[in-house]
Order: C-alpha cells, then structure tokens, then sequence
C-alpha cells in the first residue's frame, strides 16, 4: 500500500480545492462553446476562434513570465512580498500600455498580414481586453502563493462564470461578435477593480516610485526574462499550427479544425492547479534542501494525473464521435481525426516537469529547450501540413510536444540524480494502463451491439460503463492510497447514504 505523508496531503488538499473551482467554472465554460457553436454558422464561428486565438497568445506572451514568478517570490520572501507584487503590477501597466499603442496604430495592419483581416473591427475592444486581463492576472496567483486556496478557487469561479456569462448572453440574445466584445471589456475592467480591491484590503499594494527596490526588481528580471522568453518561445509553438491553418486556409475550415484540436479543458486544469501547487512545494523543499520529499511530490503528482489522463485518453478516443456530434453538431464531424490526434499529448502531461524546472531556477534550459522546440515544431507542422493537409499540422504538433516532454524528463534526471526507473513509476503506470483497456474493451463491445436509438444515450453509456469498470478495478488493485479510497467512500455515502449503514 502507498504511504502517503503530511507533505503530500498538504499537496493533495490544496489541488482538490483548486481543482474543484476551476472545475466548477469548467463545468459552466464548457458550454460557451456549445451554445456559440449553434446560434453561428460555420464561417461566422471560425472567426470567434480566431478572436480567442489572439486572446490566449497575447494574455500568454505580454506577461512575459512576471506574474508566474509569484509562485516562486512570494513563498520565499513573505516579509517582502508587496515589494514583488509592486513590480509585478508596475511591469504589466508598462507592457499592457505598448502593447495597446501597437495594436490602435498598427493592430489592422499585423492582423492582414497574419491573413486575420476579418478580426480588424474588433481592433480595440480586443486590444481593450487583452490588457486589462492582463493587468489582473497576477490576482490568483498572489492567493495561491500565500495559500489562501479557497479564496483563489472563488475567484476562479466567479471569473470564469462571469466571463461565460457575457459570452452567451450576447450570442443568444444578439449573434454580434461586435456586442460579446463589448461585454467582455466590462467584465475585464470588473476583474481588473476587484484585484486592487483586494491588493488595497490586504495592504498589499503600495504606488511610490521611491520604495522601488532595484536589488529586488534586478533578482526578479532575472528570474523572470529567461522564463518570459521561454513562454514566449513555447506559445509560438504552441499555437504555430493553428495560425498556419488560419493562414492558409479559410475561417470556415479554421472552424473545424480549431473544433478538432479542442482540448479539454478540465484536463488543463487538473494539470495547470496540481503543477503549480507542486512547485511551492518543491520550492520550498529544494530550499530546504530536502530533496527526497521533491522525488515523493514528484511521484505522487505523476501517479495522480496518470489515474485520471489515461483513462481520459481512451474513452475519449472511443467515443470522440459521440462527443463531437452532441457538443458542436454533425456539420464538424470532419474534426474527429483531428481530435483524436490531439488527445494523444494528454498522456504525456503526467509529469510536472515544469514544476522541478522552475524550482530549480533552470528558466534558461526551459528557453533554449523551447527554441529548439519552436524549429522542430515549425519545420514539422510546415512538411506536414504540405503533405497531409490539416491532419498533418495537428500530426507534427503532438509529435513535438511528446519529443519536449521526454528531453525535460531527461534533464530532471540530472538535476535530482535519480536512475529513470525511480523517476518514472513504470508499474504503477502499467496497471493503470491495463484497467484502461480492459474498461477500453468492454465499452467497445457493448458500442458495437448496436443496442441504441440515440447518440446521446450511447455516449453515456459508454461513460456510465467505463467510468464504473474503473473506478472499481483501480479501487481494488492497490493503486488508490488508504485516503482516496476513503475519499471516493465520502463521495459514494452522500450519493446514497444507505449504502453505508450497517
């Protein structure tokens, strides 16, 4: 039986907070596509994913990795937090405040040339919101690094929900790109007056010049130019192969193709909420210099997220038919090979390299790793994108992403110098992957008796029986630890109490 100890319960709770959260606003987000999807045809909707396309680049790239250096400052230097929170808010103004004089004097001119022209009306009011977004993302992660968790996981909530809410709301009531952008930048103001709300209530925030501390500033820029080149460099590649498509291909056929390589979206944040809780942890330990506990962080991270990424993989892949015709309709079923390309980098995001890299300050390997990365990538979905059309720029996406991943591992090896059989825990991962098969096989005996009227009933079959097979078969093989199995008991006794009454 596993042991688990109190850093890893400490770990663990604090995920499942956040987890929840971001769950719960998932859980809402995950139907702005759905109902977008409806109210605009086909080409109308290509250019709604495009708009987010320059939204999710820009929001990436313009805080060049100050706001992430948080999770690292903040633990480290509690006394001196507000000095870094200062810098960081002072370095997004700065940047935010290019970022829109390029965009309302030459925003037309760079989307043409990216073949976005139908994005030029929406200039400013995209320019608008990208920059009060970014303002106030440092929000949660300020909350997360002084663990306040639930409170972070609030916001979160009401975030996502409310952004959501302007999405849909302007979609059924008008079918206006022009009006869900308007909204969108009322909400970013609202965002961005609730952040300094809060920095002023927690006598966080100070505005002077003179209490600039350049020695802070200097280990900050340090800290955080590598990473921010980095960020930038792997945000190219990672959305290189959807600009490539919008270029040479028209907004309809970007429409299927961006509905292909829709990644889901909790899986994001499982990774993105345990990944970053796992690196105040191993900051903290690598501090201490106690590295045995960053292997079990390490460990424990990994055997989580392969429970819940493998299974996904394939009972996605399984039913990626289903799941494309009840979310986005028949007219994109022309994505499901695109789709299940895509799903095959989930399996690789059981490891929170990231996390260990940017504990240990190698910011400067995560750049170069990421250049090398962008060229791979670059010259890969280009090839195959000529050879095999669209399929091949989802092809050599996930290729790449794999081939990062496998070198990241090899440099963590190195860095806590442990053989590879310590660092990936290969029997867990076996077991894990036979319960997925064996759940995998039996789901697709059951799709092929052709028992059901309805695409809808048959996806819930399908994940009404593997889920079940699962959950049984990984209870009872030893992979849960005593506390998850009590865990899925909690959950099982508020579903129907009397199951558990003696």
């Amino acid at each position: 039986m596993i042991n688990m100890s109190k850093e890893k319960l400490s770990l663990t709770k604090q995920s499942q907070i956040l987890i929840l959260g971001q769950a719960l606003s998932f859980a809402f987000n995950f139907l702005v596509p759905v109902v977008v999807v409806r109210f605009f045809n086909v080409s109308e909707y290509g250019v709604y994913k495009q708009l987010f396309l320059v939204i999710m680049t820009v929001t990436v790239i313009l805080p060049f990795g100050i706001a992430e250096s948080l999770y690292y400052f903040i633990p480290r230097n509690k006394d001196n937090q507000q000095h870094y929170i200062f810098q960081t808010v002072g370095f997004l103004f700065l940047a935010g405040a290019l970022f829109l004089g390029i965009m309302l004097f030459r925003g037309k001119s760079i989307l043409s040339s990216l073949n976005l022209g139908e994005l030029n009306e929406y200039v400013v009011t995209l320019s608008l919101y990208i920059v009060f977004m970014c303002i106030s993302l440092p929000l949660e992660r300020i909350l997360v690094s002084r663990e306040r968790v639930k409170l972070s996981s609030s916001v979160t909530v009401i975030s996502e929900v409310l952004k959501g809410i302007c999405i849909v709301s302007a979609t059924v009531l008008t079918r206006d790109l022009k009006v869900v952008m308007n909204l969108l930048v009322g909400f970013s103001v609202l965002r961005m007056a609730a952040f300094f709300y809060y920095l002023a209530s927690s006598n966080l925030m100070f505005f002077s010049i003179g209490k600039l501390d350049t020695k802070r500033l200097k280990e900050q820029l340090r800290y955080s130019l590598p990473f921010g080149f980095a960020v930038v460099v792997a945000t190219i590649r990672r959305f290189f192969h959807q600009y490539l498509i919008s270029f040479y291909f028209a907004a309809r056929d970007f429409a299927i193709y961006s509905v292909g390589v829709f990644q889901l979206p909790l899986m994001n944040v499982i990774y993105t909420t345990v990944s970053n809780v796992a690196l105040i942890r191993i900051s903290e330990c690598h501090q201490k210099k106690e590295y045995g506990k960053i292997i079990e962080i390490w460990l424990n991270s990994s055997r989580k997220l392969a429970l819940i990424y493998f299974p996904v993989t394939l009972l996605f892949i399984l039913s990626s038919k289903e799941f494309i015709t009840i979310f986005f309709t028949d007219q994109y079923l022309d994505s499901i090979p695109f789709f299940i390309v895509t799903l095959l980098q989930l399996p690789v995001d059981v490891f929170i390299t990231h996390s260990i890299l940017k504990a240990y300050n190698e910011n400067r390997y995560i750049l170069h790793l990421n250049i090398i990365a962008l060229i791979m990538t670059s010259i890969l979905v280009f090839a195959l994108t000529k050879k095999f059309g669209m399929l091949g720029a989802t092809a050599g996406t996930s290729f790449s992403y794999a081939f990062v991943r496998i070198l990241e591992i090899v440099k963590i090896k190195k860095l806590i110098d442990v053989t590879f059989s310590r660092l990936v825990p290969w029997k867990i991962f076996i077991r894990i992957l036979l319960a997925c098969l064996m759940c995998g096989t039996a789901t697709l005996i059951v799709r092929n008796l052709e028992l059901f009227g309805s695409v809808q009933l048959l996806f819930v079959t399908e994940l009404l029986l593997f889920s079940i097979m699962y959950l049984l078969i990984i209870y009872f093989n030893g992979i849960l630890t005593t506390g998850e199995k009590e865990d899925i008991k909690k959950i099982i006794y508020k579903l129907n109490p009397v199951f558990f009454l003696k």
